[in-house]
């Protein structure tokens, strides 16, 4: 998949191409050469639709804009429960390998899974979380693993996913 600064980068280089191209064909036009009309008017439609795609990216190069929606099954808020999902498996396996002292514990091949995907639950508990759901999993992260700091996660991330009415995962017992 094209990254976004790509994406820019290639729509800006064809809207300036077909910008100087229908700017040279005007140009010979008015020098004396009719047929340069047409060539001036298949630039300014080239160049208009070549600006109405470099304004709209394709779903996946928009930004993950998450917004609180009534409808549940929005495919946005979905996407946004399941990475807040994901935190909340994150931090129960960095808690549970904290405290077992069990070799090959099952939960071990999920946790290399999430590893990867670290910095996009990051990114999500910033930008959609409260400050201190974000302070806890940055806590846990570096290493203060105790019952506290993971019920206090647990607590804040389940409030955010209220927020956006999002499926818990989340059960914290007395």
């Amino acid at each position: 998949m094209i990254s976004k600064r790509t994406y820019y980068v290639l729509g800006l280089v064809a809207v300036l191409v077909a910008l100087v191209s229908l700017v040279l064909s005007i140009t010979m036009f008015i020098l004396g050469f009719s047929e340069y009309l047409w060539y001036s008017i298949i630039w300014l439609v080239i160049l208009v639709l070549d600006i109405i795609v470099w304004k709209t990216p394709p779903k996946q190069l928009k930004s993950r804009d998450y917004k609180k929606v009534i409808d549940s099954g929005d495919t946005k808020v979905e996407n946004l429960c399941s990475e807040l999902r994901e935190a909340a498996e994150l931090v129960s396996i960095i808690y549970t390998l904290s405290t077992t002292s069990v070799e090959g514990y099952s939960v071990s091949f999920r946790m290399d899974s999430l590893i990867a995907r670290l910095s996009r639950i990051l990114d999500t508990i910033t930008n959609y979380c409260s400050e201190n759901c974000r302070n806890y999993l940055n806590n846990i992260l570096k290493g203060e693993v105790s019952n506290n700091m993971v019920e206090g996660f647990l607590i804040s991330l389940n409030k955010c996913m209220a927020q956006y009415e999002c499926k818990s995962n989340i059960v914290i017992g007395d």
